[in-house]
């Protein structure tokens, strides 16, 4: 094992590196859709403002998790850094009871939740909320270590001369009573969460078991307080100061067992962390949870917006800490969609052909290619928009060792419906495979229009629900949860025709495509006139091109008489060409070079 497991850079023990080793790992446990479900961690915000810090959240835990880095140490043989670990309660959680005084009372206080973003920039925050102590110590010849927590079953502190009530928010004199207990926080118990989830981070890292595992136990005192702010310490039975050390090495033996605190021991062990190679659907059975990513399908014909929808999700996802895969797939040789989007470390294209009819068997290595990556929170497969989604469902359900298939969201171009709907079987098909119809360009149609084709697609499906979009700009939860709502359309789709075995495809509507290579720069002018007296059995152009008298590239979107030159701000150089997309397309058809 080598620090370059978790940190791919020269690591010098400086305080920048330790928190650039952080950062690492946290971003690198935003896109581990098994480690988020097996630990239960949602995700992280990293602050920049000040002092650099983390928020982190959990299921199950109503607040919110912060730590941020305290000290750092040279050795002689090792680097150490010291982070503080802190747990921000909720003010409607039941523990915020067992907080200090002022604890609670910040805690209540305006913008408290946006503050906690930014910990290290508020002082209330920053000197409270402590729960632990995180040192990481790496030894120099970087094949070594060592994670230590250092925390107390419950934090005690005691109120030497009480808290008098000076406003009469109460009926007593006191608040809190001399001698008495102001914070109680069980401490241990908001550390787990944390503790089995950064360990399960590292054990994946390394790809290796621990090979140490070190309790030890200490008594401590309790902290007193007097009126004046002074503390004291006295004897408390019941405080007890826990020291839990794990360590990663390139040596090959067992961990060892603590047998002296053998109780903690085997509640600490059996997380998820402990063992590389776990069975860890046994941690996602009790939350109900698999490990497989789900699949969504995003079908609709040509033009209709599909693109949008994926961006629109993609954004959404990645902001919720969600990592997307994605599968395009083109019925060209050359995808234009993957080429321009910004997240192509997850996508995967299938060209050449579509994976509806003459690419059917490509799909599960689509899937494993993004499986072997990183494991996704969401797959979405965007068909061709002349593909049939019945001819994917085979083929999906036998893809459930690797998914688990969520539903079929298709989008439908509102302004092209009535034609469409009389020419393209295929189109017939999308809406009636769909769980979800996504009724896009409302804005190009009036209002007795819309509920005209409402009234038709409800008969085309009467299980899919639909919901009316202008460019797809809507929340993608309102359509996920749209679908979890719906009769599962693509599930039943047999009962459409029981004795059918396949599908249309858009060969059986003479559609087909054809990639042209732009060479030479084009004439601007020329080239919109073109588009502007395009054939009519020509459907869909879109391609990169280059224009005279211009350094750029540019992106072409041409669909159902509409069409789009947008300039690419990027320096890099893309291959030019277009695709066309069309009715009895054939290759010495005459079309624009």
């Amino acid at each position: 094992m080598k620090i370059k497991n978790f940190y791919p850079v020269d690591f010098d023990g400086s305080r920048k590196a330790f928190n650039s080793l952080l950062r690492t790992l946290l971003i690198k446990a935003n896109y581990d859709a098994v480690l988020k479900k097996v630990t239960a961690y949602k995700g992280m915000h990293q602050y920049n403002d000040s002092q650099e810090c983390w928020t982190l959240k959990f299921e199950g835990k109503e607040g919110v998790y912060g730590l941020i880095q305290n000290q750092n140490i040279e050795n002689e043989n090792s680097f150490e850094a010291c982070f503080d670990i802190y747990y921000f309660p909720s003010p409607n959680e039941k523990d915020i009871q067992n907080s200090s005084l002022i604890e609670e009372y910040i805690a209540n206080s305006e913008q408290f939740i946006e503050k906690v973003k930014g910990f290290s920039s508020f002082l209330e925050l920053f000197l409270n909320f402590k729960i632990a102590k995180l040192d990481i110590n790496i030894h120099k010849e970087q094949d070594k270590l060592q994670i230590t927590y250092k925390t107390l079953n419950r934090i005690k502190t005691f109120s030497k001369d009480g808290i008098e009530d000076l406003h009469n928010h109460t009926k007593e004199r006191y608040i809190i009573s001399p001698k008495s207990i102001d914070k109680n926080f069980p401490s241990f118990k908001f550390i787990l969460p944390f503790f089995n989830f950064f360990n399960t981070l590292l054990t994946r890292s390394a790809k290796k078991d621990p090979i140490n595992f070190n309790i030890r136990k200490s008594k401590v005192e309790a902290i007193y307080y007097d009126k004046e702010g002074v503390q004291s310490k006295n004897n408390d039975s019941l405080c007890t100061k826990l020291e839990l050390t794990i360590e990663y090495s390139n040596e090959e033996k067992s961990v060892i067992k603590n047998t002296k605190y053998k109780r903690i021991f085997d509640i600490l062990s059996s997380g998820s962390w402990f063992k590389y190679d776990l069975d860890l659907s046994k941690f996602t059975s009790i939350q109900n949870k698999s490990l497989k990513p789900r699949l969504i399908v995003v079908t609709g014909f040509l033009g209709s917006g599909k693109t949008n929808f994926l961006q629109n999700f993609i954004e959404f996802e990645n902001q919720n800490n969600k990592f997307v895969g994605i599968i395009q797939n083109e019925i060209g040789k050359t995808g234009l969609d993957g080429k321009l989007l910004d997240y192509d470390f997850n996508i995967v294209e299938i060209d050449e052909g579509c994976v509806c009819c003459s690419l059917a068997g490509q799909l599960r290595a689509a899937v494993t290619t993004l499986i072997q990556k990183k494991i996704p929170d969401t797959i979405i497969l965007e068909t061709t928009g002349v593909a049939n989604p019945f001819n994917l469902l085979s083929e999906i359900d036998e893809l459930n060792d690797l998914i688990d298939f969520d539903s079929i969201i298709t989008v439908v171009d509102a302004k092209s419906y009535s034609q469409l709907i009389q020419a393209y079987s295929v189109f017939k098909d999308q809406i009636r495979s769909a769980d979800v119809i996504l009724l896009n360009k409302i804005d190009l149609l009036d209002e007795k229009e819309l509920k005209e084709i409402e009234e038709k697609l409800h008969i085309q499906n009467r299980c899919a629900n639909i919901i009316k979009t202008i460019q797809c700009n809507i929340n993608p939860l309102v359509v996920t949860n749209s679908a979890q709502l719906s009769n599962n359309t693509s599930h039943i789709s047999g009962e459409f025709n029981e004795e059918t075995t396949h599908f249309r495809t858009h060969k059986d509507d003479n559609l087909s495509s054809i990639k042209k290579i732009i060479s030479k720069k084009l004439n601007r002018k020329v080239f919109e006139e073109f588009l502007q007296n395009i054939p009519k059995n020509i459907l869909r152009v879109k391609g990169i091109v280059e224009f005279e008298n211009s350094t750029s590239q540019f992106v072409v979107q041409y669909v159902n008489n509409f069409y789009e030159i947008i300039e690419l701000e990027e320096n890099k150089k893309r291959e030019k060409f277009l695709i066309y997309i069309g009715e009895k397309i054939q290759e010495k058809f005459d079309i624009f070079m």
